[in-house]
């Protein structure tokens, strides 16, 4: 039946129009099930028990003999709460060329999942439709596509983003996503179904607030960092995050052994030659997107300026050249005193991350060198090699002071020791205004908007087909 037939149909019931062949039941707002079969001169007894019986893979088939006992059957395998058969019908495609007219039927079949639904039945998810020409055999559904991972690379807080996704049929997604951070675990996790276009949306987002786009990762490195993370937080106290079980489907089988890290061919590819070269250029990492937010701890800052004024005293902040000199000295100490072995390890695996991404939009060469430096600060001893042999390292904290300089338009507050407590002003010379970067953000603010439990499609977005995300 037609669009324009059951509205006519519609109208002839109410009396507003000429008669029209009355709609199936349970088609837009018509007669019950049993009212149908009751027109029609049908009763309980012609379904037979084999119909009620009815699986999925026969489900349509038997509609198609019930005839005009189908509104009745739908009934009955609702009462009997015959999952299968009313997800077969439900969301079942119809063959190429004549044949029955599910449709009515399946739109009954979907009310009466629904009904199923309230009253605490489990349904199983409901796939999209095929995609434009595409047939299906009565019943089945499109197999879903192979799971893709991306993650964005840790922030300067060591909070990294990972995500996997499935192409279902149609163009939408069921997207899983976790937020990680060193020492702590799994922080927030989220899961749903998105239509591509939500996703797209996603991505610009963020590469508009961190400059590169999610890269995509091996789906197995992906499961493997996620369980590690699972396990820290047995080991922190870290609460999970409550949507984590609605991520575990995609989440798992999770690797018996640690899969390679993605950028471990291209770091088995350097010298030495090349990590001295590298390390001599490395202050100007921190202009690449992936680390330009990357600042020391508070703590140390303050603990740097605390010293600095310690050593000018109330008067010093007058001779500039002693304020470069003092500044300069105090920089590198602050460097090392910061930078501990275990500081340097940490940093070490979170540039091997961010080199991923550095990869994908720069180039083997830009990733190369990042690789480099992150060599050159895990074997960084204290007498041989300080930290502040590292330019990388030091333009932590120039980057830090370049950031409070700004806040101060241009002069920087230092404490100093006087018989009453007060701060002098320092002006900050060029060579120390180093760029800054903003934060990443929340951990919320890297999930797919905010996405909730469950659900998350947008009236109005496009069924079309993205590909996986690339994130």
């Amino acid at each position: 039946m037609t669009a324009k037939e059951a509205l006519q149909a519609k109208a002839a019931r109410r009396g507003m129009g000429a008669p029209a062949k009355p709609a199936p039941a349970g088609v837009g707002g018509g007669a019950s099930a049993t009212d149908a079969v009751a027109e029609h001169g049908l009763g309980p007894t012609e379904l037979r028990e084999e119909w009620l019986r009815a699986g999925s893979a026969d489900a349509t088939h038997v509609l198609a003999q019930a005839e005009r006992a189908a509104p009745e059957l739908i009934a009955a395998w609702q009462q009997h709460a015959n999952v299968a058969a009313l997800t077969a019908v439900a969301w079942g495609h119809e063959p190429a060329g004549p044949g029955a007219e599910l449709g009515p039927m399946r739109k009954a079949a979907r009310r009466a999942l629904n009904v199923l639904r309230a009253r605490g039945i489990t349904l199983p998810e409901p796939p999209s439709a095929a995609p434009a020409g595409a047939r299906l055999p009565l019943g089945a559904v499109e197999d879903p596509g192979p799971p893709t991972a991306t993650f964005v690379p840790p922030d300067a807080n060591g909070m990294t983003f990972f995500s996997v996704s499935q192409r279902l049929a149609g163009g939408r997604y069921r997207v899983a996503d976790v937020v990680l951070r060193e020492g702590l675990g799994i922080l927030h996790a989220s899961s749903g179904r998105l239509p591509g276009k939500q996703i797209r949306r996603w991505k610009s987002r963020v590469e508009a607030r961190l400059g590169a786009a999610p890269a995509e990762v091996p789906l197995e490195w992906a499961r493997y960092r996620v369980a590690e993370a699972r396990q820290q937080n047995d080991k922190s106290g870290q609460v999970l995050p409550l949507g984590l079980d609605g991520c575990q489907s995609l989440f798992t089988p999770v690797p018996a052994e640690a899969p390679h890290h993605p950028i471990a061919e291209l770091e088995q590819q350097i010298d030495a030659a090349e990590i001295s070269q590298a390390v001599a250029t490395s202050a100007a990492l921190h202009n690449e997107p992936e680390l330009r937010s990357w600042l020391p701890d508070r703590p140390a800052l303050d603990e740097l300026l605390r010293q600095v004024g310690a050593k000018l005293g109330p008067a010093g902040g007058s001779d500039q050249k002693l304020v470069d000199a003092t500044l300069a000295e105090e920089l590198d100490s602050a460097t090392d005193r910061f930078f501990s072995p275990d500081a340097r390890a940490a940093l070490a695996e979170r540039m091997r991350d961010s080199a991923i991404s550095v990869r994908k939009r720069a180039g083997d060469a830009a990733a190369r060198q990042v690789l480099c430096v992150a060599r050159a600060i895990r074997e960084a001893g204290i007498i041989t090699s300080p930290p502040h042999d590292i330019p990388f390292l030091v333009s932590f904290f120039r980057k830090a002071i370049a950031v409070l300089a700004r806040q101060g338009d241009g002069r920087l507050q230092v404490p100093v020791p006087r018989p009453a407590a007060g701060e002098a002003e320092l002006p900050i010379p060029a060579s120390e205004q180093a760029p800054g970067g903003e934060p990443l953000g929340t951990a919320e603010d890297l999930l797919h908007g905010g996405m909730a439990q469950g659900d998350a499609e947008t009236e109005g977005d496009s069924d079309e087909d993205e590909g996986a995300p690339a994130r």
